[in-house]
């Protein structure tokens, strides 16, 4: 209910105001489309089971497409969002940050949630161990692959939305790989003889590749600067690592997501310091 009285209340205020303002055309769309799917929230908290992550993926799936549309309603104008937004890279940057450190800590909590009941043993403390070195590898990768700078006050109108939009998804990719990460280091926490499958497999390895992809393209690219690799080879390397961990206990495939987690942060760390940044400043 509060994140439905936010995204609805949010839109209203310029509606309410005085008539002729720039931002009303827009924030009436916003309106219509949020009032469509706090309907849909609403009923996936009253409803529970299947119902409810059929009514969250509706809601979610109207929100994303109505923000890529912007927010089309016939018979309602307005500008484009491109034509007078104005975006502080360093607020969107804090922004992303809280969340980034949100997600970080659920990997942390989900690990110790698990080991509190059962207690500790040899094998769930290999993989609470791992399970922090892979902590300590995304802090180290998202907030240190970073490049030349751009501007701390307000962006160009069009390019800063742009940079917005497209940015937010990436942060989705990272905070659904840490996520992924928690849950598989957490299962294997809780019950470290569990027999490993490609599903378990795939969440403890996929987790640390959507991250790396997400903090890849988190950036936009300079135009006399290549993209930077380091992340993108260390997806493949991951990727490439994985199968074989379907014949080994997943403690060993907890260890070897965080070692070649540690590798990555170590050899990006090296490479940014041994030669020109790569990458340019959200």
């Amino acid at each position: 209910m509060p994140y439905v009285l936010v995204q609805v209340g949010r839109p209203a205020l310029p509606d309410a105001g005085p008539a002729g303002h720039p931002m009303q055309g827009v924030s009436a769309r916003v309106l219509s489309w949020h009032a469509v799917s706090g309907v849909l929230w609403i009923a996936g908290g009253i409803s529970g089971g299947l119902g409810r992550d059929v009514f969250w993926t509706l809601a979610l799936a109207i929100e994303v497409g109505g923000a890529a549309a912007n927010w089309p309603v016939p018979g309602v104008g307005g500008d484009r969002r491109s034509t007078w937004a104005k975006v502080s890279y360093v607020h969107l940057a804090d922004r992303y940050n809280q969340f980034f450190m949100i997600a970080l800590a659920e990997v942390v909590l989900e690990a110790g949630a698990a080991i509190s009941f059962p207690g500790f043993s040899t094998e769930r403390t290999i993989t609470l161990v791992a399970a922090f070195v892979a902590v300590v590898s995304f802090w180290r990768i998202y907030f240190y692959h970073v490049g030349p700078g751009r501007p701390s006050t307000g962006s160009l109108a069009g390019e800063g939305l742009q940079l917005s939009w497209w940015a937010s998804f990436s942060l989705l990719l990272i905070v659904g790989g840490i996520i992924c990460t928690a849950v598989g280091f957490g299962q294997v926490i809780e019950d470290p003889n569990l027999p490993i499958d490609w599903a378990l497999v795939v969440i403890i390895f996929g987790g640390p590749v959507l991250f790396l992809i997400g903090r890849t393209y988190l950036e936009r690219p300079s135009e006399t600067k290549s993209r930077c690799r380091v992340l993108m080879v260390g997806a493949l390397v991951l990727a490439a690592a994985a199968p074989p961990m379907v014949f080994l206990p997943p403690v060993a495939a907890t260890v070897g997501a965080g070692l070649i987690l540690a590798g990555i942060a170590i050899y990006d760390g090296l490479s940014h310091r041994s030669g020109p940044e790569t990458n340019p400043a959200l």
